[in-house]
């Protein structure tokens, strides 16, 4: 858990923040869909400016939601006993680990957490969402040590996939609207104005995004036609 010494770290601006997805995280989904390059927001800096960093952390929902698409097919074929490119499933895991985990989760547990922990406000709700994230983590180890081409014609292994992905969909979909709807809003309430402003100086921001991330990006293919029911 984040501690009282990152209180003074201000969270990533929105264009570091792009500039990460645009190395290669983001995800477009239909069925099993291929991973892209996001392009450029078109948007003004003065609109950027706008935006307040949790509004940022409930807009990056949208790429694990992508990535919920994905694993819902992938539940649905292999539970038909159809084939699913084992590659399609370790692409999707593979950024649910870097951007959803390692960077998204990252920011909420650094700078949005401490937050309301400090100010003793949902402390129960925070402390349930950073046990998610633990699960989060150990279902995604799974997910990634099943999804290759041996474990997935092994009927055993398959259904232990499908389980994992089950539960990672049904504890995120309840994860997400639970801070879309309810802590996110609740931010600008525990902290000052000033406070708030701060969060959008660029600080930690390259420290994050440093690393290169072409190396963890993975293609994901689409499996062929729909599996019909």
């Amino acid at each position: 858990m984040a501690t009282g010494a990152n209180m003074n770290k201000p969270l990533p601006t929105r264009e570091t923040r792009r500039r990460f997805i645009q190395q290669g995280i983001v995800l477009t989904a239909s069925g099993l869909a291929s991973c892209t390059t996001a392009t450029a927001d078109e948007k003004t800096p003065a609109a950027h400016e706008k935006t307040s960093p949790n509004e940022d952390l409930m807009q990056e929902h949208g790429v694990l939601n992508r990535v919920l698409i994905v694993y819902e097919e992938v539940v649905e074929r292999l539970s038909k006993g159809a084939e699913v490119p084992p590659e399609a499933v370790r692409g999707a895991a593979e950024i649910v680990r870097s951007y959803i985990e390692d960077y998204h989760e990252k920011l909420e547990q650094d700078f949005l957490f401490p937050r309301f922990i400090n100010a003793n406000a949902m402390k129960d709700l925070v402390q349930v969402l950073l046990e998610q994230h633990l699960g989060g983590r150990n279902l995604t180890d799974v997910t990634l040590r099943l999804a290759t081409q041996q474990t997935m014609k092994n009927n055993d292994d398959r259904l232990r996939l499908i389980e994992s992905l089950r539960k990672f969909i049904r504890m995120y979909h309840a994860h997400e609207a639970r801070e879309d709807t309810v802590l996110f809003p609740a931010f600008r309430q525990v902290v000052t104005r000033i406070a708030l402003s701060l969060f959008s100086l660029p600080c930690v921001a390259t420290r994050l995004i440093r690393k290169p991330l072409a190396s963890k990006t993975s293609t994901i293919p689409s499996p062929g036609p729909a599996v019909s029911s």
